[in-house]
């Protein structure tokens, strides 16, 4: 058994079906983190990386054999409704025990959160840092998606601190 953010008991098979998301077209620090992470992570876990850059998904796999990846095309903004739906359809298809949405910043990443929602798929996300909103909308969306999150990390006590005010 798994425990949430929320102290429920999750269960979950084994292996853990895992699908780590990333929205990123540059290698750096939050990649470089999964990665370490994916390194570690035993053999219960099979890994599958879900992004929409092949070069990125690539060389993040390359710290755990075996991991498969799966592409999606770049959401461009909130009426990409085909590139949102191919993230629900890929969240759909893979079946995850876990989705983890890693966010190069607190308002990253929000079509790979609404895919585990939409597919009711315990999802996790991990911000890298905390910038301030581009647009209210941002904010409205944010504010209804985290609701449902099971938990949110940061990776240190500064983006942690930012991401609860």
């Amino acid at each position: 058994m798994v425990v949430d953010a929320s102290g429920t008991g999750l269960e979950v098979p084994e292996p853990v079906r895992l699908c780590c998301y990333l929205e990123s077209t540059g290698m750096g620090g939050m990649e470089a983190s999964l990665s370490t992470l994916l390194g570690h992570l035993d053999d219960r876990y099979e890994v599958t990386l879900l992004g929409v850059a092949p070069a990125i998904l690539t060389a993040v796999a390359e710290s755990r054999p075996g991991t498969r990846l799966r592409l999606v095309p770049p959401v461009k903004g909130k009426a990409d409704v085909r590139a949102i739906a191919a993230h629900v359809r890929a969240v759909r298809d893979l079946r995850p025990d876990v989705l983890m949405a890693s966010m190069g910043h607190l308002y990253r990443a929000p079509y790979a959160i609404l895919a585990g929602l939409l597919n009711r798929v315990p999802t996790v996300a991990v911000a890298h840092s905390i910038m301030p909103p581009a647009y209210p909308f941002q904010e409205v969306l944010f504010g209804r998606l985290f609701c449902h999150l099971r938990g949110l990390a940061g990776v240190s006590a500064w983006v942690c601190e930012g991401a609860e005010r």
